[in-house]
């Protein structure tokens, strides 16, 4: 019976039930307490930071675009000192 009910739930659904049934598992299984190791886990898997340097990569090509091209990024990036920054061009 319940796996017919699990099947007719919305996908978003099935995946919280199955979140709240693996942390009710976990809970049983370490009596509710998180192992040190997973708190120096990164928040960020490989596939973020891929997005990431995607992201960075097309901002710097919009920057020197607009550096080149618009008069008014050209003053504005003139009188900014990006190389005291961390973000480069």
């Amino acid at each position: 019976m319940s796996n017919s009910i699990y099947l007719a739930l919305p996908e978003f659904m099935q995946n919280l039930g199955l979140s709240l049934y693996g942390a009710n598992l976990y809970g049983q299984r370490f009596n509710g307490d998180v192992p040190d190791a997973y708190q120096f886990l990164s928040l960020f898997d490989e596939a973020d930071l891929l997005v990431f340097q995607k992201q960075e990569k097309r901002l710097k090509e919009l920057i020197s675009h607009c550096k080149e091209h618009v008069p008014y990024y050209e003053r504005f990036l003139r009188s900014v000192d990006v190389s005291k920054s961390k973000f480069q061009i």
